[in-house]
């Protein structure tokens, strides 16, 4: 399991390259992470991880459908929220047209 990255590789990634983020950006979002620090330019994830059984992560996912297509991972994470601390929020797009398809997956750090 990777536990530590190139900052230069991060920086290559599509939302970083669209809005010309720097190494400094990084350090300075990374500043208050009790997860993950910044060390020249390597960085590193300081907390260990925990992985959870495949039946765990299963067990804390939702399927939801009928979304609305102005939705964005932002609003489903605020609204979803409200349920249990997210972990990880999925908002396929078309390739064609980049709207947002009508199902998502959103997933929770525990069980509720």
């Amino acid at each position: 399991m990777i536990l530590e990255i190139d900052a230069k590789v991060v920086l290559t990634f599509k939302r970083l390259h669209e809005i010309n983020a720097s190494l400094e950006d990084i350090k300075k979002a990374l500043k208050p992470s009790q997860t993950l620090e910044v060390n020249a330019e390597i960085i590193k994830r300081i907390t260990p991880v925990v992985e959870k059984a495949k039946e765990d992560v299963e067990a804390c996912c939702l399927y939801v459908e009928r979304l609305p297509p102005d939705a964005t991972i932002e609003l489903l994470q605020k609204v979803f929220s409200a349920f249990g601390k997210v972990s990880m929020v999925s908002l396929p797009k078309y390739k064609t047209n980049k709207k947002v398809r009508i199902q998502m997956i959103v997933c929770f750090i525990k069980i509720f």
